[in-house]
């Protein structure tokens, strides 16, 4: 028999921090229809769905078409959907539910009770899934507070489906601890809520998150999509493997400046390498790739010889095919450090600014404040730092993915990284002058 589950697949919600048109072409909506594609393609018996398969309770209406046309493909196949509630659709999967053939979609554990269902192929061969919902939208206990009963009919074959904060013994979703789950004698369990995949083993259990099912902002790297479950023979332990479906993918890239060049094709090169040793030579996971580039250390080149051919040469824009993926520069930042001795511009002395900057960076290196130019200088930036996040200008717009604001850049590293911009810009000057 053959499984396939998936989790927090947040119908109705906008990818975060992308154009509107990837917003669009790379919805959570089409990640479920390339999520049912697949379920019929692989031939699976049934499909588990973990929780938040919609992303709010007033979402019902654009979340109805999207989950019925899926239902229809799948139920048209001979694949049953078994799902359970979380804490994002606690009251609109339900009402959905209602709407839908339960022959089609069961949904298991209404008012956080545990329920199963039996799912049999043609072979007589059998799976009892056990699962339970989200009565409210927050459940401060662990869901299993002591057994659970399995019934009295139970096959040896048996797949736990919650959404739950596992390894939190304090959370408002469902806190839950490794060793509930090896009480209850469910030896696989699949769980919604943490939308990075991962799996914890315990003694004789395994809980797996296939995380959401396409990544739904910048903090969610890396490849995501789905769970095949093959039980190849009955009552035996089963094969769990990721399966791609998303196809918007979300990377951080850190290139090492030294050694880089700064024309297109050198750069286009270093990114072709980072994916694909990323995303491996395997099955392509997705067709575009939003990318938040990092590049640190020593260089000839600066910040605005970067930016001149990252961000004015199509990368940030329409985007540029790389490795197979249509590839767009998200953000663009930089650790620099000119390649000069500034050792020796410091010990020029004088009172010139090339050598008093010079001097500064290296007491901002070196850790030095107090009462000196470094101090000074670090007191004054954080004061410019605080009056811009205290700015009306600045506020955060309201995102349902990063409830906590972002944390102030450090005062003595951006001091170090525009130094070293303005540093290498005077240089350049004094160069020029001489020549």
């Amino acid at each position: 028999m053959k499984l396939l589950a998936a989790a927090d697949l947040h119908l109705g919600r906008a990818l975060g921090q992308v154009g509107a048109d990837w917003a669009r072409a790379y919805s959570p909506r089409q990640a479920w229809r390339e999520l049912a594609e697949r379920a019929v393609s692989e031939g699976v018996d049934a499909l588990l769905l973990a929780g938040d398969v919609v992303d709010q309770s007033q979402l019902f209406f654009e979340a109805y078409g999207a989950l019925h046309s899926g239902i229809r493909k799948l139920a048209d196949n001979g694949i049953r959907v078994i799902a359970v509630a979380g804490n994002h659709d606690t009251v609109v999967l339900p009402e959905l539910a209602q709407t839908l053939d339960p022959g089609d979609f069961c949904l298991l554990g209404r008012g956080g009770r545990w329920e199963w269902c039996d799912i049999r192929d043609g072979r007589g061969r059998c799976v009892r899934v056990y699962g339970w919902s989200f009565p409210g939208e927050h459940h401060g206990t662990s869901p299993i507070p002591g057994a659970i009963d399995l019934g009295e009919d139970a096959p040896a074959t048996k797949v736990g489906l919650l959404h739950a904060d596992l390894g939190k013994t304090e959370s408002r979703y469902n806190p839950l601890l490794l060793g509930d789950l090896e009480r209850t004698g469910i030896p696989l369990w699949i769980l919604g809520h943490t939308h990075v995949p991962s799996c914890s083993e315990g003694n004789g259990v395994q809980a797996h998150y296939p995380g959401s099912l396409q990544g739904l902002h910048p903090d969610e790297t890396g490849p995501h999509g789905a769970l095949l479950i093959d039980y190849p023979v009955p009552g035996q332990p089963a094969t769990v493997t990721p399966v791609p479906i998303a196809r918007l993918t979300y990377l951080r890239i850190q290139l090492d400046a030294a050694g880089l060049g700064c024309s297109r094709p050198e750069l286009v090169n270093a990114l072709r390498q980072h994916i694909r040793e990323q995303l491996g030579e395997g099955e392509v996971t997705g067709r575009a790739l939003s990318i938040d580039l990092h590049i640190a250390g020593e260089s000839r080149h600066g910040r605005r010889d970067f930016d001149a051919v990252l961000l004015d040469g199509g990368l940030s824009g329409e985007g540029v095919e790389i490795g197979g993926f249509l590839c767009r520069l998200r953000t663009c930042t930089y650790d620099l450090r000119p390649e000069l001795d500034i050792g020796e511009l410091a010990a020029a002395g004088g009172r010139d600014l090339l050598s008093v900057l010079a001097q500064l960076l290296l007491d901002l290196e070196s850790g030095k404040g107090g009462e000196g130019l470094a101090g000074k200088a670090i007191a004054q930036a954080e004061r410019a730092i605080a009056a811009a996040a205290s700015s009306g200008a600045f506020q955060r717009l309201d995102d349902p993915v990063q409830d906590t604001p972002a944390a102030a850049p450090d005062a003595r590293e951006l001091l170090l990284r525009q130094g070293y911009e303005l540093l290498r810009e005077l240089h350049r000057q004094r160069e020029r002058s001489h020549a």
